[in-house]
């Protein structure tokens, strides 16, 4: 049996993260909880540290992720009235910091008990400055019993410049983008990152770059942001491609997008707005009905609009008896259909062939070209439909 994919599949967001692994185990014996809370509007990653039984000694613990707006309760086994805090943004840009240096490692979740004097010059290790807190000096938010530290942007640094990415619609948006040298033959683009309405994604600027290459679209991928540059991404999830300017780009969900290329200012901060005016907008939007008294299985195929003669193909669709399949995005003048009964046969004959994952969800971004030889993968006939601009409703016949 097929293996279904839902009507939409929102695009997933990832961010820059200084950890791998966003906390560390919380000992749960512990003498003192304390509420940590971003009121920031990006995420933040939280060391902690406090002196231990033994006065000599401080121990330092990370990194907790705490969401925009979040907060998080933390207990640890606190001697004496001090506690230590430091925090950077998930963009890099930002960080809170104090006048106590402490050894931290920048990559991973870490536990240092001596931390004040350990060694720090192995790689991926860091001397961080945490600000020293006094718990009597804590108070409690209105409507909880515990003590609470705010992380504020008005309290924290600017330590590095930033590259600003802002919504200005009432969608959010999802953006992948690279930096690079003018040199670069390779490019590395990261997404998906998530800008929702009215606000803004940060992040570090690299202070080598000098090109800033970016793709963004809307939600249901109505609306998009692009250039002329093709670039490799991942059409569903979060992903990090280091070769994105040379890959195939032909994997299940891998697509390739036009990607706005612009020279960074030889120094400083950037900043783009996403604006509906300036987006491409998709030609038609399907409503594909089932006719039938029985379920239909459905795959689509249709010509790519940026890179003319690459069709991509999706599927698998379940279209219940007198159900439709609402708000498929297609940029195209025709669609490509190859629908099938309960019994695997085929209801629309037709004659242009594309991959097709036989088994699985799947969507290829180059159907008609790729050698579609690996597991499950088959060519299957498609029917071609003429589609109108804007709303459009198909109906798979009763036959």
């Amino acid at each position: 049996m097929k293996q279904l994919i839902t009507l939409f599949s929102t695009l997933t967001a990832v961010v820059f993260s200084v950890s791998s692994a966003e906390a560390v185990a919380v000992n749960t014996n512990t003498e003192t909880k304390i509420r940590y809370c971003n009121k920031t509007e990006e995420k933040i990653f939280m060391s902690v540290a406090y002196q231990t039984s033994d006065p000599s000694q401080i121990m330092a613990r990370g990194w907790w992720g705490i969401e925009a707006g979040a907060c998080s309760e933390l207990s640890f086994p606190i001697y004496g009235d001090k506690l230590y805090v430091h925090a950077q943004s998930s963009s890099q840009v930002y960080q809170w910091l104090g006048q106590n240096p402490l050894c931290v490692n920048t990559v991973d979740a870490y536990d240092f008990e001596n931390a004040a004097t350990r060694n720090c010059a192995a790689a991926d290790l860091a001397l961080r400055k945490f600000k020293e807190v006094s718990l009597a000096d804590l108070i409690s938010e209105a409507g909880t019993q515990l003590p609470t530290y705010q992380f504020t942007l008005d309290e924290a640094q600017r330590v590095a410049s930033g590259i600003k990415f802002c919504n200005d619609t009432d969608d959010a948006v999802y953006i992948s983008f690279a930096q690079s040298k003018l040199t670069d033959e390779s490019i590395t683009v990261n997404g998906w990152f998530k800008a929702a309405a009215g606000k803004c994604f940060e992040a570090a600027r690299n202070p080598e770059a000098q090109n800033l290459h970016f793709f963004a679209q809307n939600t249901d991928t109505r609306l998009k942001w692009k250039g002329s540059r093709p670039l490799c991404t991942d059409d569903y999830d979060g992903f990090s491609y280091p070769n994105a300017s040379t890959m195939a780009c032909d994997l299940n969900n891998q697509k390739t997008q036009l990607f706005n290329s612009q020279i960074l200012p030889a120094s400083g901060d950037f900043e783009y707005h996403f604006q509906t005016q300036q987006a491409h907008k998709a030609r038609s939007v399907l409503e594909i009905c089932n006719s039938r008294d029985k379920d239909t299985v459905l795959a689509l195929a249709w010509e790519d609009s940026d890179l003319p003669g690459q069709y991509m193909s999706k599927g698998w669709y379940v279209l219940a008896a007198g159900k439709c399949l609402s708000n498929m995005v297609v940029d195209s003048t025709e669609v490509l259909l190859h629908v099938e009964d309960d019994k695997r046969e085929l209801l629309l004959p037709g004659t242009v062939e594309a991959c097709v994952d036989d088994l699985h969800a799947f969507q290829f971004s180059k159907a008609t070209q790729m050698a579609c030889n690996g597991t499950n993968q088959m060519r299957a006939k498609f029917a071609t439909q003429a589609i109108d601009a804007g709303d459009t409703r198909l109906t798979v016949p009763n036959r």
